[in-house]
């Protein structure tokens, strides 16, 4: 099994769900205050389970340690401006949830982070940490044969 991940966490310049722009500027600045603890090994992040894409988190400002799954082992930008992240999943409950789900279900990084906005753009940021989110896919569930036995008992 493959321990390692390797996915565009977000764009440069472009919205992204809360309708927030990071740009360069301040997205190379937190990934170089952020690049010590990458190369510590202490960039750790959490695993989160929504129902459905519109869901939301709130997850603090610290890393909660028994939900740990991955450690974020590189963090780039390219020319086109993708922040690109590696992260090696962990061998934690987390991190074993995350190997089984991610083959069936839609999963992206998310990152957590301290900052200040000016007109919805990231002018400052540190990261907290950059979480992994599932999004079950789930199929309906079709009931009609639970319903025939049921009334064929009475």
């Amino acid at each position: 099994m493959n321990n390692t991940i390797t996915e565009v966490a977000f764009e440069i310049d472009k919205p992204n769900a809360r309708n927030r722009v990071f740009t360069r500027k301040a997205a190379e600045n937190a990934i170089d205050k952020y690049r010590p603890s990458i190369e510590n090994r202490r960039a750790m992040g959490e695993l989160f389970v929504l129902r459905n894409e519109n869901d939301s988190i709130d997850c603090g400002n610290m890393v909660n340690l028994a939900n740990v799954s991955h450690i974020i082992t590189k963090l780039d930008i390219n020319a086109s401006g993708q922040v690109t992240v590696v992260a090696e999943i962990l061998e934690t409950p987390s991190g074993k949830m995350f190997q089984k789900l991610m083959q069936t279900n839609k999963h992206k990084f998310s990152y957590r982070l301290i900052g200040s906005l000016v007109d919805e753009k990231i002018d400052e940021a540190e990261f907290i940490a950059i979480d992994l989110i599932i999004y079950p896919q789930q199929k309906p569930c079709d009931c009609s044969s639970i319903i025939k036995n049921e009334e064929n008992n009475d």
